[in-house]
């Protein structure tokens, strides 16, 4: 006769472990996370079998551990994987961004405009020239693209 497992080692994995996610602070270096005194402020909320996600403020990797003993103050975790994440540059999503003051007539007076990708959309009217230029001027500022 073959063994089989028993009803009380199988569950919900939310039922027998916890998930945590720990951010390392800039500076840290991802070693120390073996060091089971790192664990010293959260140790008393892990348990054996909890999996532990890392990623350090950078956004430079991310790691899955598993806590393998834990008490009060401090925690053994062993690495079950680890992802370098690629360094990128934020997107420029202003590169064909283009903003101009026009007059509309005497209804909507001078408005603030959007161009982008051929299409036009007003963004504020009813203004004097000068107003109409300041409100450029702050929106470019506000999505980080100088003035012309």
């Amino acid at each position: 006769m073959s063994l089989s497992l028993s009803a009380a080692r199988f569950g919900l994995a939310e039922h027998k472990r916890n998930e945590w996610h720990a951010v390392i602070p800039e500076g840290t270096d991802y070693e120390a996370v073996f060091d089971p005194g790192f664990w010293s402020h959260v140790a008393g909320k892990m348990r054996p079998g909890d999996k532990v996600t890392v990623i350090n403020d950078q956004m430079t990797f991310h790691a899955e551990l598993i806590v393998k003993n834990a008490a009060r103050l401090w925690a053994q975790v062993v690495e079950i994987s680890r992802t370098e994440l690629a360094s990128m540059s934020p997107p420029d999503v202003v590169s064909d961004y283009q903003v101009d003051v026009k007059w509309a007539g005497p209804h909507d007076k001078f408005r603030v405009e959007r161009v982008r990708g051929g299409k036009k959309d007003i963004l504020a009217s009813g203004m004097d020239k000068d107003a109409a230029e300041k409100w450029k001027a702050e929106h470019l500022k506000t999505i980080g693209q100088k003035a012309a």
